[in-house]
């Protein structure tokens, strides 16, 4: 009897404990931006990898940023770097740049730790040039990409052979096996430079695009092998009712391996995000009206506006067309994979729905829900999260296979659980957290007295903590203008 005693002791001891305990950590002051009356032409970024992380804005208005405890006056058309270390608390430097007759268009992270910015324009050092150097053409080479390290030093800057920015169709950054990956696309050719550290050329790559299609999505594979996503660009008076969608793979030397389309009603399919797993396997997910098509496999929507996933095998082969929702309009909202390449979903649902079979309702519509759907197209869970005026950003899994949540509520949001969050403004946010089988432990609500809170990045670092970049607007009676804030909040999350 003792020994059995032992043994239940023993495992009480060393059972994993799923209760969960959020709590906001701090908040960080990053920028103000006053404007006449409108909203700003861009909004700021923000960029992490391991314990590096970046924020940047790119605005014509007035700028203000936190250099603490004082705020620091920017001059029209710069911008500020931001560069925090050591998991974030540290804020390391803080340092304006000029960008004239331009913008930031792409920016990234690499695995080191260094921010790649591409620019329409070159950028200038603090101070503003003199005006006769605005008279002045720019260089012909309109497209430069710039490598920042931690402490806002410029490491190197290049310019790329492309003459007019407005000939790009879509553009893209992106870091592996070690080089930098930059694509252009140029009328009916994708072009793929591969960067040394240095920022020297070490290949380019071409790859044929289907007339009138425009990239929209791209991945490089391990090996170094391209999938791309393409959707139609019809002229202006073409009449057509198809839209049109290519997933094209091609092989290391540039060759096409394989195509599958994906088409319905034409302006009826909306492709929002585009994964690829370990296996190679293509997923895409968005929303569709009517009906969608994937090869020859056709799912009709149940209501005004359903959700769907396609998934597509490695060697080009329709998987299965899943659509999600009820009679009334759903939305998309997020979705990633696990690390066992499971798909995490999460959307809106306006009236009862399904999710591959189990029906999802709660009495406060729209509510969101979150479900995991396994590698071999099972369904694990599907459960309600929340009722009413529930817009959710993120969704992503920690390093212990726990599911978090991240979003915007307006007003009140009521939980599955029975809680009921308040806004302190217009918009407020919220992190909740479920174990890997779908069981809900905590929801955080966060937020400020401001008119309206969007949310705009979230970002999950290896110690189990969560930032969160939101900016909140503030009308400025006394000036008529609206005054826009920039904060980074910060949450701390254990088992």
């Amino acid at each position: 009897m003792k020994f059995i005693i032992y043994i239940f002791l023993v495992c009480i001891v060393v059972s994993p404990v799923y209760s969960q305990l959020t709590q906001l950590e701090s908040i960080f002051p990053l920028y103000k931006v006053t404007v006449p009356t409108k909203e700003p032409q861009a909004l700021p970024q923000i960029l992490a990898c391991k314990d590096q992380m970046y924020s940047f804005v790119n605005l014509t208005g007035t700028l203000e940023y936190y250099q603490g405890p004082l705020w620091k006056k920017l001059p029209k058309n710069q911008f500020i770097v931001h560069s925090y270390q050591s998991n974030l608390d540290k804020r390391i430097l803080s340092k304006p740049f000029g960008l004239f007759r331009g913008e930031v268009v792409n920016s990234i992270v690499d695995s080191n730790g260094l921010l790649l910015l591409t620019t329409t324009a070159q950028l200038h050092h603090s101070t503003l040039p003199k005006k006769k150097k605005f008279e002045k053409a720019l260089n012909s080479d309109s497209i430069y990409l710039t490598c920042i390290d931690p402490s806002t030093s410029v490491r190197w800057s290049r310019a790329f052979g492309i003459t007019n920015s407005s000939y790009i169709q879509y553009h893209s950054v992106e870091h592996k096996n070690g080089f930098h990956k930059v694509f252009f696309q140029v009328k009916d050719t994708l072009y793929l430079y591969s960067l040394l550290p240095s920022g020297l050329t070490e290949s380019v790559k071409r790859y044929a695009i289907p007339q009138h299609h425009k990239v929209s999505f791209s991945h490089i594979s391990s090996n170094e092998e391209l999938i791309v996503v393409t959707t139609r660009i019809w002229p202006q008076y073409e009449i057509s009712l198809e839209e049109q969608h290519f997933v094209l793979s091609y092989s290391i030397i540039q060759t096409l391996k394989w195509k599958e389309y994906v088409s319905g009603t034409r302006f009826e399919v909306f492709i929002k995000s585009f994964l690829v797993d370990t296996k190679g396997s293509v997923y895409l997910l968005g929303n569709f009206l009517n009906e969608i098509t994937s090869a020859f496999t056709t799912v009709k929507s149940k209501g005004q506006q359903d959700i769907f996933v396609i998934k597509i095998s490695k060697q080009g082969s329709t998987l299965g067309v899943f659509g999600i929702g009820g009679k009334e309009g759903d939305n998309f909202g997020a979705a990633t994979l696990t690390k066992t390449n499971d798909l995490i979903l999460s959307g809106q649902m306006y009236s009862t729905g399904t999710v591959l079979n189990e029906v999802l309702d709660f009495n406060q519509k729209p509510f969101t829900f979150v479900s995991k759907i396994s590698n071999d197209n099972r369904l694990i869970f599907a459960k309600v999260f929340g009722g009413y005026s529930v817009v959710h950003n993120k969704i992503t899994e920690d390093h212990h296979k726990r599911i978090l949540l991240v979003g915007m509520f307006k007003d009140t949001l009521t939980t599955r659980n029975g809680d009921v969050l308040i806004s302190k403004g217009g918009n407020d946010f919220y992190l909740a957290t479920y174990d890997e089988y779908g069981n809900f432990e905590a929801v955080q609500p966060f937020g400020s007295e401001a008119d309206e809170s969007y949310l705009l990045n979230v970002l999950l670092i290896p110690n189990n903590s969560v930032s969160v970049l939101a900016y909140t607007t503030g009308i400025l009676n006394a000036k008529k203008e609206r005054e826009y804030s920039q904060v980074l909040w910060r949450f701390k999350y254990q088992r």
